[in-house]
């Protein structure tokens, strides 16, 4: 199998290097990595133009700046590898990752899953997910949801041909675009795998797009989250999976939506409460146990309540 490994780069001089350096000491030698410059203004080309001259399986674009969302599709145009994956260029990989993906790799198998180490400047720890082999994305989606690092594109790498022929593509513009697409991606799978292999080194930094949380940005991280929640829920529309399936889909994404109110304070909180009641995002909520019934009971009443007595605990 080949591997596209696709790397989106902006401001990242500091970083680039490192993550190119892990992915050219793979063990597993059949893969092209294609690097997105998306209008950086900072010395990032200068270190990429010298991994190029160094391994001819580097392929260097320079766009004009789009966003991370607009880079990954932009990559994923020029992949032609069996299967894709994506690496944000502040990370990096190890070693055995591609040779540990090849061993399970096969054309029925839509998505694997590997295992990430966050790390930040403290510690590091594995978000461990149980493995398993070629299950339904339906059942492989109930059983990932569980890890805090569920819905990060860079968690697993996914088959060319499933990805261009569902027309998959990250909302450009829009903030926690892998929130915006992954659930969708795994529930239409047909066969996910799982390996138990750390694979993957997320580096959670201060300053990253995700870390910045001033009033303006918030605002805009809410209205996109909103967004997402809307294309996810239509998403789901005409897709053949079971009824456990579709309630396991909604209340996840239900859930995530809520649970966002835990960084959220004041008018911005208030606001934000009065999108999730005119969405409607109680009703998804499980209830198949007493406990999630009393919850959902609680958010649908009272979301106020909800937020200061089970997010904000």
């Amino acid at each position: 199998m080949k591997f596209s490994i696709i790397v989106p780069v902006y401001n990242v001089e500091k970083y680039i290097a490192l993550c190119l350096e892990s992915i050219l000491e793979q063990s597993y030698d059949n893969f092209e990595v294609i690097v997105v410059n998306d209008g950086s203004p900072d010395g990032s080309q200068k270190i990429i133009d010298k991994f190029v001259k160094k391994d001819d399986r580097i392929k260097s674009f320079v766009k004009k700046n789009g966003g991370l969302s607009d880079a990954r599709n932009y990559g994923v145009e020029k992949a032609n590898g069996d299967y894709i994956l994506f690496v944000d260029s502040d990370d990096t990989i190890n070693r055995d990752l591609l040779l540990e993906l090849n061993n399970v790799a096969n054309k029925d198998i839509d998505i694997i899953r590997y295992q990430m180490v966050k790390i930040n400047k403290d510690n590091s720890y594995c978000d461990k997910c149980e493995s398993f082999t070629k299950i339904s994305g339906e059942e492989a989606f109930i059983r990932l949801t569980k890890t805090s690092l569920f819905v990060t594109a860079c968690s697993s790498a996914y088959r060319l041909d499933y990805w261009n022929s569902n027309k998959f593509q990250y909302a450009i513009g829009r903030y926690h675009e892998d929130f915006g697409l992954t659930p969708l991606v795994y529930i239409k799978a047909k066969y996910v795998s799982c390996i138990d292999y750390e694979g993957y080194n997320y580096y959670f930094r201060e300053n990253s797009i995700m870390s910045n949380n001033d009033i303006n940005k918030l605002i805009k991280k809410n209205e996109d989250c909103l967004y997402h929640y809307q294309y996810l829920m239509n998403g789901i529309k005409d897709i053949n999976i079971s009824n456990r399936g579709i309630k396991y889909y909604k209340s996840f994404i239900s859930n995530a939506m809520i649970n966002r109110c835990d960084i959220l304070d004041g008018k911005i909180l208030k606001e934000y409460i009065k999108e999730l009641k005119n969405e409607k995002v109680g009703s998804n909520l499980l209830d198949d146990t007493f406990s999630r019934k009393l919850k959902k009971l609680v958010f649908n009443l009272c979301p106020n309540f909800y937020v200061k007595h089970y997010v904000k605990k």
